[in-house]
């Protein structure tokens, strides 16, 4: 095929300045041309080439053209004839004309032998090349008269035609062009040195490796690559070696792999034992190739004990020895384990991982702890790929110092691999293992080995992964409870802050938006006052009552009462009347009737009885039949012990629990128990509680026990707010989602935490985490309630 390239023709191209760029490397290519992405000769195959030689980019067309030609695909006859006739650029017809050659032989001869003599060098240097490739006697003539053409690059293609046509005879054509000072002549006279097998070629195609064209080179080793010349071995490993332009080094390589190893492992071996170091790394790959037992047998040798000169090549050495039969060399894989290259020990750490008798697990845990990245990874590489076996000692204890070494790198791989590789028996004494990390200030460590562990355990061990964190798991929840009123999310205080009873079950508390409960201004009988309004809910379907819980520690006082003054608003005219009770611990002490706002009206109860007691006091609205416009309203509403006022009701408003009672009531209130079953801690309440859960508040309660008296960190993460109660002290509170972080003393023994957790929308979740001052798990036992 003609190197020399079209110049940019005048159309329209869609990458100008790239199709400039690829014309220009045309011109110096090498002889074969671009492969069409490997395609078999399909009949799909071949139109998508026809297609391309139809494209009018000179690219495409090349490389359809020379594939179609590969294939032998004599369907493209017609289309390669119309290009060669039609007005492309003379070098693509050029290119045409060389496919048709290969395609249908002398068929062609005649267009050639006249394309020979066409106006554009382009053509008839293909014409010459295409005569070549014919090989025909006929034409020899034409071929010879284009040697003394006035185009450089028609000459060149007529020396390759003339040694194509005429064989050995063509030497003494060729062999004078070979000292020529145009580098394009030698190279491809070098070229048609393939085609006349001759001593004397021969020998000059090895003179030739040290020209000091790189082309002329690639060519010298193409030729020997064809010529397989025992002599050329030394000088082809040479230049392979030491030669500065990589394409000669590759061909050199190439020329190397087409000899039969029996005539290569000699000549390798002598090198190897040679002077020349440039040239041990070359030889190597050679043996490497094709590797035998002779040449690994005298590559063992050599390197069987640490030699200085085979320093820099023991890889290259290894691999060669692996390729084969590397149980053989198990223990000279071993010996190189510690020594001081990395890249060494790298390579014996790999070449060991393919002898299937070598116990690898005790040859390769010191690796695991290499000082060196590399070596570390390849030794991790190779455990990791012995799915089939395991250590006599189990996973755990073959990698626990690899877990507990400060490296985080190290540390992690073997994490990595434990998790990996570890059977649900030792699940328990992996989490042991790891519990350090867990435990750990590092937050990045601590995630990335619980996640590692959570995707090889159930749920228990994800229990334990989150309490060997320092997370609290088992808790006991009771909810859900609405917001007060207003929204406020803290305000009511239901019972679980001042009971817990887990053996009990409550009324439900149950809100509904229509329902009034709020301190406001109030007008009954033309008089108004400050007031704690109630209205029951307005839009069920039957009348429920509107219930409102204080929590109070009554005092050891005489004369202690219940005061008030109470009535329908002003508004309420059109109203069937209402029903209000009071009722201290489940006692009813008054129930008044109001049927019309007739103004205040005084009402108070005796609480002598409960004195120095804890004391739930309720008050109930309840409508006759219909709640519209029960307006009711307590005025002065106070505890007092004689003219004494104790307490205010109406200030304690915003922390009352207010629920509604009925016949569609459902279901009880009752605590249940949850362990959290993420890694993290996390108790979702998303998961626990039905939809709708906006709006909502929750209790949780969890029992610890303590070895010894410890200060602690207490984090809590929540999503919405929360409140943190200690043993009945408030420690920590946050409004909204986020962390939180409390410094508390922790009492040897028993202690308990309650949580209060409120969810404005969507997620709704809490978790707690225990740590010394440092950020380190504490240790802490948690009995089932």
């Amino acid at each position: 095929m003609s190197e020399s390239g079209p110049k940019p023709m005048k159309r329209a191209m869609s990458l100008v300045a790239l199709g400039g760029a690829l014309w220009a490397t045309a011109v110096a290519a090498a002889p074969e041309a671009p492969r069409v992405n490997g395609a078999a000769a399909t009949p799909l195959a071949i139109e998508q080439a026809l297609d391309d030689v139809r494209s009018g980019d000179w690219i495409l067309q090349w490389a359809a053209m020379s594939q179609l030609a590969r294939w032998k695909a004599k369907e493209a006859a017609p289309q390669l004839k119309a290009v060669l006739a039609g007005k492309d650029h003379p070098w693509v017809r050029g290119r045409a004309l060389v496919a048709l050659a290969e395609l249908l032989g002398e068929e062609v001869l005649g267009d050639a032998q006249a394309r020979a003599s066409d106006a554009a060098p382009e053509l008839r240097a293909a014409a010459v090349e295409a005569l070549g490739i014919l090989g025909t006697p006929q034409a020899e003539a034409t071929i010879v008269q284009r040697l003394n053409d006035p185009t450089p690059d028609v000459r060149c293609q007529a020396v390759v035609a003339i040694a194509r046509v005429r064989g050995e005879k063509a030497w003494e054509i060729v062999h004078p062009l070979l000292g020529d000072k145009d580098p394009q002549l030698v190279l491809h006279a070098t070229r048609a040195l393939v085609y006349i097998p001759i001593p004397e070629s021969h020998a000059q195609a090895i003179a030739l490796l040290a020209h000091g064209d790189a082309g002329v080179r690639v060519e010298a080793a193409r030729t020997l690559a064809k010529a397989i010349v025992p002599e050329a071995i030394p000088a082809l490993l040479g230049r392979m070696a030491a030669d500065g332009d990589a394409g000669v080094r590759v061909a050199c390589e190439r020329a190397l792999a087409a000899f039969e190893p029996g005539a290569l492992f000699l000549p390798m071996l002598a090198a190897l034992r040679g002077e020349r170091r440039e040239c041990y790394g070359a030889a190597l790959r050679v043996l490497a190739l094709r590797p035998t037992r002779e040449a690994c047998e005298g590559v063992a040798a050599l390197v069987r004990e640490p030699a200085e000169p085979y320093r820099d090549v023991l890889p290259e050495a290894f691999q060669l020895l692996a390729a084969l039969d590397p149980d053989r060399y198990t223990d000279l894989f071993a010996r190189y384990l510690t020594h001081p290259l990395a890249l060494v020990r790298g390579k014996a750490v790999e070449s060991l991982g393919k002898c299937a008798k070598a116990d690898q697990f005790k040859l390769l845990r010191p690796l695991l702890l290499d000082r060196d990245h590399g070596v570390r990874v390849a030794a991790f590489r190779t455990i990791r790929n012995l799915t089939d076996a395991a250590p006599a000692e189990g996973f755990p204890q073959y990698l626990a110092d690899a877990i507990r070494h400060g490296d985080k790198a190290i540390r992690r791989a073997a994490t990595d691999l434990l998790c990996e590789r570890v059977p649900a028996a030792d699940l328990a004494e992996v989490v042991a293992l790891l519990a350090p990390v867990l435990g750990g200030r590092d937050k990045d460590e601590r995630e990335y080995v619980a996640k590692a562990l959570a995707h090889v355990g159930d749920e228990a061990v994800r229990r334990r992964i989150a309490h060997a964190q320092g997370m609290i798991t088992c808790w006991m929840l009771i909810g859900p409870f609405p917001y007060d009123s207003r929204n406020r999310g803290f305000g009511p205080t239901y019972f679980p802050e001042y009971e817990v009873d887990f053996a009990r079950d409550y009324d439900p508390v149950v809100a509904d938006p229509t329902a009034t409960f709020r301190v406001g201004d109030a007008t009954s009988g033309g008089e108004k006052r400050r007031a704690l309004l109630m209205q029951p809910p307005t839009a069920r379907s039957a009348a429920v009552r509107l219930i409102a819980s204080f929590r109070l520690e009554l005092p050891e006082a005489k004369g202690l009462k219940l005061a008030a003054a109470i009535g329908l608003e002003d508004d309420s005219a059109d109203s069937d009347g209402a029903l209000v009770e009071f009722s201290v611990n489940g006692q009813k002490l008054l129930e008044r009737k109001l049927a019309k706002p007739e103004g205040w009206q005084p009402a108070e109860v005796s609480l002598d009885a409960f004195a120095g007691q804890r004391a739930t006091i309720e008050i109930a609205v309840d409508p006759f039949a219909s709640p519209k416009n029960d307006h009711v309203a307590l005025a002065d509403l106070r505890l007092v012990a004689g003219e004494q006022v104790l307490a205010n009701l109406l200030e304690m408003a915003d922390s009352a629990p207010v629920r509604i009672e009925g016949p569609d009531a459902k279901g009880r209130l009752a605590w249940q128990r949850c362990q959290a079953t993420r890694i993290d801690g996390e108790v979702s309440l998303y998961d626990i509680y039905p939809p709708p859960i906006d709006g909502k508040v929750a209790y949780g309660v969890a029992d610890i026990t303590m070895p010894e008296e410890r200060k602690a960190a207490i984090t809590v993460k929540s999503d919405d707010g929360f409140i943190l109660w200690l043993n009945g002290v408030k420690i920590a509170e946050r409004p909204g989602a986020g962390e939180q972080k409390a410094e508390v003393t922790l009492r040897e023994g028993p202690s308990r935490f309650l949580i209060k957790t409120f969810n404005h929308r969507e997620w709704w979740l809490y978790s707690v985490r225990l740590t010394d001052p440092d950020g380190r798990a504490l240790e802490f036992r948690q009995d089932a309630p």
